[in-house]
């Protein structure tokens, strides 16, 4: 049994001495460091609001747009009937399902709102009927590519 452990005590000696160790140590607990920073730590704080996640980020960029903010819409400016705008809020929520997304239904329901006045009634009645902001909803269920379209088309009105 005596001579593993001087085999280990060997073998670790050598180790000890050997010039890079120090610096591959360094390098392992600093990649262990961030790997958890990443993976644990970040995580966690975005789930408490400490920090902004992505989606924080994408939800403001959509909110600075004022068709998407509910009460922005002038009524003296909006040419969409209650029926039209509650239409086409339904079609936004129903385009993000289960069984398939339609993203172009997405597009075509914003563009069919035509102007900013128009749409934040669209974001009005979809906020009343679905409980939650459309552009939560928005950020929520698509990609940053889609998120850039529907920008593009909002830009336009």
């Amino acid at each position: 049994m005596a001579i593993p452990q001087m085999l280990a005590v060997d073998a670790v000696g050598k180790v000890a001495s050997n010039k890079s160790t120090p610096i591959v140590l360094g390098l392992v607990v600093l990649a262990g460091g961030l790997a958890s920073y990443f993976i644990v730590v970040r995580p966690v704080l975005q789930a408490l609001n400490i920090i902004d996640s992505e989606d924080d980020k994408s939800e403001a960029d959509i909110m600075n747009l004022k068709a998407f903010d509910p009460n922005f819409s002038d009524p003296t400016k909006v040419t969409l009937s209650a029926t039209g705008a509650k239409k086409l809020a339904s079609d936004l929520y129903d385009s993000l399902n289960w069984y398939g997304d339609k993203e172009n239904k997405i597009y075509y329901a914003i563009q069919q709102a035509g102007t900013n006045h128009n749409m934040s009634v669209v974001s009005r009645y979809f906020a009343i009927e679905y409980k939650q902001a459309l552009s939560a909803f928005l950020v929520e269920n698509l990609n940053v590519e889609e998120m850039s379209k529907i920008k593009d088309i909002v830009n336009k009105f």
